[in-house]
C-alpha cells in the first residue's frame, strides 16, 4: 500500500483527508502537547513524546496514555482540521483585529496553496510528518520549505503556545481546591483594592501565588522580581512578607486556600499529633539548610549571567562584562539545556560554541557548568525564570 500524500490531505474524501492529517500533524502535535503537559508538572502522566495515539487494531499499544494528554491532543487536532478544509473550501481565515482586520492570514494562504499543489502529491506524509515533528523554528527555513513553516507555525506552535501549561497548572489548581486565578483576584477583587497599592508590592505577591498554585519548588525565591524591580532578594522578600500580612488581613479565606494550605501540603505528609508519617525521609534542619544554600549559589549564578551580557572576546563567568538587562542568548542557552532535559534533541555544544565563539573544549566545559547550574537551581525555578524573561524580552 502506498503512503498517504501531504496532497491527500485535499482528497474529498473525508476519511482519506483526515486519515492524512492526522499522520502529518499528529505527531508534532502529540510531542508539544505532552512536554508542556510534563513542564507543567512533572509526573503527571507517564504518556511519551515520541509515542503519540495513533495506532490501528493491530498495532500494539505501547505505553499508557493519559486523559488529560488525549483530551488536549484530540481537540486541537479536530480543530486544525476543520480549519484546513474550510481554508481548502476557501474560507481562509482572516485577521480578527487592527489594521489588517479582514484580511486573509499569509501563512493560511501558503497552506492551501501547497496543499493543493502538484509538489504536495510527491510528498510522502510519513517523512514529512517527521520533518514537522523535528521542526526547528529558529533555524532558517529553506525557501522550498516556507509552507512547512507555515503549517507548523498555524497548526502546532500556534494551538500550544503558551496555552498548554497555564491550562494544565490550572486544572491541578482546582483539583487540590486552590484559587486557579489568583492573578485575576488581586488585580481586581474589591476585597483586594490594598494590596495594589504599591505595583512592585502587587506583582511580587502575584507571582509568589502563581508560585504556590504551580508547586514551584521554592515560591519564595523570585529571581524575576529582582530583576524587574532591580530589588535585592531581601527587600523582594521585606515586600512579600508585607503584602501576605495584608491578604491574611483582607481576605483571611483566600489567604489559607491560596496559601497556608498548599505550603502546609508542600511540607510532607503527617498524621494527627503533627508528626512525620512512617516511611517518610524527613530532612534534617542541617542538610535543608546545605540544600538551601547550594541552590541559592547556583540561582544568584544564574541571575547574574542573565542580568549581564558579557564583552566579546572575554571570559563568559559570573559578573563578568557591563550589565545592559537580560542576556538573550544566554537564555537561550539556558531553555536548550531545559529542552534537551525534556527530550528535544539537540547539539547543546554546537550551540555554545557558535553563540559563545568557543573552542570545543571550553563549550564543552561551559555546558558542563550551566548543567550543574541549571540542577543545583532546579529545572522548574529555571524554567519559571526564562519564561519570565522572555516575556519581557517578547
Amino acid at each position: 500500500m502506498n503512503p498517504l500524500t501531504i496532497a491527500d490531505i485535499a482528497h474529498e474524501n473525508d476519511e482519506v483527508a483526515f486519515a492524512a492529517y492526522t499522520e502529518f500533524v499528529g505527531p508534532a502535535l502529540w510531542m508539544r502537547i505532552v512536554r508542556g503537559v510534563h513542564r507543567a508538572k512533572p509526573g503527571t502522566c507517564a504518556c511519551r513524546p515520541e509515542r503519540p495515539p495513533m495506532f490501528d487494531i493491530a498495532d500494539e499499544i505501547l505505553g499508557p496514555l493519559c486523559g488529560r494528554c488525549t483530551d488536549l491532543w484530540t481537540d486541537r487536532l479536530m480543530s486544525g482540521y476543520q480549519v484546513v478544509r474550510e481554508a481548502l473550501a476557501g474560507q481562509v481565515p482572516t485577521i480578527t483585529s487592527g489594521p489588517n482586520a479582514g484580511q486573509e492570514i499569509r501563512e493560511w494562504i501558503v497552506i492551501r496553496e501547497h496543499f493543493a499543489s502538484a509538489e504536495a502529491e510527491r510528498q510522502d506524509v510519513p517523512v514529512f510528518g517527521a520533518m514537522l515533528r523535528d521542526f526547528a523554528p529558529r533555524e532558517r527555513t529553506p525557501p522550498h520549505l516556507d509552507w512547512l513553516r507555515a503549517v507548523w507555525a498555524q497548526l502546532v506552535h500556534y494551538p500550544t503556545s503558551k496555552r498548554i501549561i497555564p491550562t494544565v497548572r490550572r486544572e491541578s489548581a482546582a483539583e487540590r481546591g486552590l484559587p486557579t486565578r489568583p492573578e485575576v483576584a488581586i488585580c481586581s477583587a474589591e476585597w483586594a483594592a490594598p494590596l495594589r497599592v504599591d505595583p512592585a508590592d502587587r506583582d511580587i505577591l502575584i507571582e509568589f501565588l502563581l508560585g504556590v498554585r504551580d508547586e514551584i519548588t521554592d515560591p519564595f525565591s523570585l529571581p524575576d522580581m529582582q530583576l524587574k524591580f532591580g530589588l535585592t532578594a531581601g527587600e523582594v522578600d521585606e515586600r512579600l512578607q508585607r503584602s501576605l500580612a495584608l491578604l491574611r488581613r483582607y481576605n483571611r479565606d483566600f489567604y489559607e486556600r491560596a496559601v497556608a494550605v498548599p505550603l502546609a501540603g508542600a511540607h510532607g505528609a503527617t498524621d494527627p499529633d503533627g508528626h512525620g508519617c512512617a516511611g517518610e525521609h524527613v530532612p534534617s534542619v542541617e542538610d535543608a539548610c546545605v540544600a538551601e544554600a547550594d541552590a541559592h549559589v547556583a540561582r544568584s549564578a544564574i541571575i547574574a549571567e542573565l542580568a549581564f551580557n558579557p564583552g566579546r572576546g572575554r571570559a563568559h563567568g559570573v559578573g563578568s562584562g557591563v550589565g545592559v538587562g537580560p542576556n538573550l542568548v544566554m537564555a537561550r542557552l539556558l531553555q536548550v539545556i531545559i529542552d534537551a532535559g525534556d527530550g528535544r534533541k539537540v547539539d547543546i555544544v554546537a550551540l555554545f560554541r557558535r553563540h559563545l565563539r568557543l573552542d570545543e573544549e571550553r563549550a564543552r566545559a561551559e555546558v558542563a557548568r550551566f548543567v550543574g547550574l541549571v540542577v543545583g537551581a532546579g529545572v522548574r525555578w529555571v524554567d519559571v525564570l526564562l519564561r519570565a524573561v522572555d516575556g519581557r524580552a517578547a
